[in-house]
Parts: structure tokens; C-alpha cells; sequence
């Protein structure tokens, strides 16, 4: 049966209104009664003196009964239909309350829930943060024509690069141990000119098989974050991915992108850089270039496979 059912309507909530105020006026109107019929008796009578006859007071007493006990026993109805049907709106009201803390609970249990699951991610977002640190190269001062000259001069110290601006040292530096590579992540336009300075499919094989391992840990985790995501966050995990999207650096995007381009393992998560769409930051590149004819176009974004559908999709082998 459902609260509606019970809960008493308006018409019913003022007639039990009334009712309870005639059980309240129940004692009021029997001893209004029984003066009245005292006086009316005492009236008739009053000529004929006090009876010392049991039976005459006997009578008076039916009298008096027969009268009042119709009365008495239509207030007593009267009570028990106003009793009913407060322990009736008493049940509604009741059943309101629990159904109200049932569903503030369930809400509290899904809030929980809820934010016990985005703590796991937050975990894991953690997790890539330690990941990220623990890279570091050490980045050593280039050879100079002065220091050649004068060797007894002090040489620099080398600066260790953690993090992102280790991945910045990879991409940029002209003592990284990718720099084979490095003309590959710099934002120039493609003349033929910069075209022919790039290095050749097995050179780029050859240099990023060797350094990769140094970053395989890092490219696993964030393989294992994009993984768990949609069965730890359920229909939210787009908004939070969004938010680690956002925290890659474009060094971190361009080492992502020769991960998926040039590492057997890398490829493996292709169908999770796509479904989020994490090389939409992508700078404009060569290696860009490359990354839109051999990834699925939904890598960089939903617009952009949209605009781009043509793009024919192939392969790089290594």
C-alpha cells in the first residue's frame, strides 16, 4: 500500500478535526444532558414531593439511563472512528519518516560510494605522480670551442631533470639521449628543406627501441589508469580523464604518441588513447603528422576524427 493511500485527504484531515473536537466536548455535553434531564424531572414532579419508593427511583434512574446511554455510546463510536483514524494519519506519518531516512540513507550510501570510488582514482592519479618523479636523466653541459681551448677551466656540473621536465630534457636537449629524434617534436612547418633533416624510419626504430625501456614503467602506468578508470568511476570516468589529460605536458603527449607509434607494447593501448581522446593536446609536429596517418583519428579528439575522417590510417612499422 503507498504512503498516498494512507494519508488522509484534506476533507478527511478537517472531519477528523471535527470529530476530535466533539470527543473532547464528549464529558461537557453528557453532564449538560443529565442536568437538563434532572431539571426536567425535578420540574414535573417537584409538586408530588421525594418518592421513598425504591421502584419510583428505580425508574428515574432507567429514565435517566435509557437517555444518556445512546448519547454515551454514539461519543464512544465517535472516538473509536477519530481513534482510527489518527493511528491511520499516526502510520502515514510514520511510514513517511522511514521512507524519507531509507532514502536519505541510500543517498548518504551512494555519496560514500561515490567518493570512495573517485578516492581510488585520486589513487592512481597519485600513483602516476610517483611514477612521474621517479624519472630523472642527467642533463650534462655540451662541449664547447672555449673549453676545448682552455681545459683547465671547471666544467659544469650536470643538472639532473626530474619529471616533466625530464620529458622536456628527452624532447629538447641537445645531449638528450633521444636527440636522433628531437626534430621530430619541434613545431616547424614541413618544407621539404626540414623534411630532409629528419631521420629515417630505422633510425628512429633503432634510437627509440634502445631508450624506451628507461620509460616503460611510466607509459604501463598510465596504461593501468586509463584501464581502470570506466570500472572504478562508472559513467563519470570521461570527466575525470579530462582531468588527467590536462596535467600532461606536450613532452609528455609527444613520447606518449612515439610509444603508440613505435613500441609493440605501446600499441597495445591504442583503443584507450582513442576512446579518450589523449593526444588532443598534441603540438603540430612532424611527429604529428605521422601520429594522424598511423593512429585511429579519435586519438586526438572527437572533433578532430570528425573533420578528418579521410585520414587513411596506417601503420608504422618498426
Amino acid at each position: 500500500m503507498s504512503q498516498d493511500c494512507l494519508k488522509p485527504s484534506n476533507a478527511e484531515q478537517k472531519a477528523l478535526a471535527n470529530g476530535i473536537k466533539w470527543v473532547n466536548r464528549t464529558p461537557y455535553v453528557a453532564a449538560g444532558v443529565l442536568l437538563v434531564l434532572i431539571a426536567s424531572y425535578v420540574t414535573a414532579f417537584i409538586n408530588n414531593g421525594w418518592s421513598k419508593s425504591p421502584e419510583a427511583w428505580g425508574q428515574l434512574g432507567d429514565y435517566i439511563g435509557g437517555v444518556l446511554n445512546p448519547l454515551v455510546a454514539g461519543f464512544a463510536l465517535l472516538a473509536l472512528v477519530v481513534s482510527v483514524r489518527l493511528q491511520k494519519a499516526e502510520l502515514a506519518d510514520t511510514r513517511k519518516e522511514l521512507e524519507n531516512s531509507r532514502m536519505a540513507m541510500e543517498e548518504q550510501a551512494k555519496t560514500a560510494e561515490q567518493q570512495r570510488r573517485e578516492q581510488r582514482f585520486f589513487d592512481l592519479l597519485n600513483l602516476y605522480q610517483i611514477t612521474l618523479q621517479s624519472i630523472s636523466f642527467e642533463e650534462r653541459p655540451m662541449m664547447s670551442f672555449d673549453s676545448i681551448r682552455h681545459p683547465e677551466r671547471p666544467v659544469a656540473a650536470p643538472i639532473t631533470r626530474i619529471g616533466k621536465q625530464a620529458f622536456q630534457f628527452l624532447s629538447t636537449s641537445g645531449t638528450s639521449p633521444i636527440k636522433a629524434l628531437i626534430e621530430l617534436f619541434q613545431p616547424k612547418k614541413f618544407t621539404d628543406e626540414i623534411k630532409g633533416k629528419l631521420p629515417t624510419l630505422e633510425v628512429i626504430c633503432q634510437t627509440w627501441n634502445k631508450q624506451s625501456p628507461l620509460l616503460d614503467h611510466y607509459f604501463r602506468t598510465v596504461f593501468m589508469l586509463l584501464r581502470e578508470a570506466e570500472s572504478i568511476l562508472k559513467e563519470d570516468h570521461f570527466r575525470f580523464i579530462k582531468l588527467f589529460r590536462a596535467q600532461l605536458s606536450r613532452d609528455e603527449v609527444n613520447l606518449l604518441a612515439m610509444n603508440l607509434l613505435f613500441d609493440e607494447e605501446g600499441k597495445k593501448m591504442g583503443s584507450l588513447i582513442a576512446s579518450y581522446g589523449m593526444l588532443k593536446h598534441m603540438p603540430v609536429n612532424y611527429l604529428r603528422q605521422t601520429a594522424e596517418e598511423g593512429l585511429n583519428p579519435l586519438s586526438f579528439g572527437r572533433k578532430w576524427a570528425e573533420s578528418n575522417l579521410a585520414t587513411p590510417h596506417k601503420e608504422q612499422p618498426c
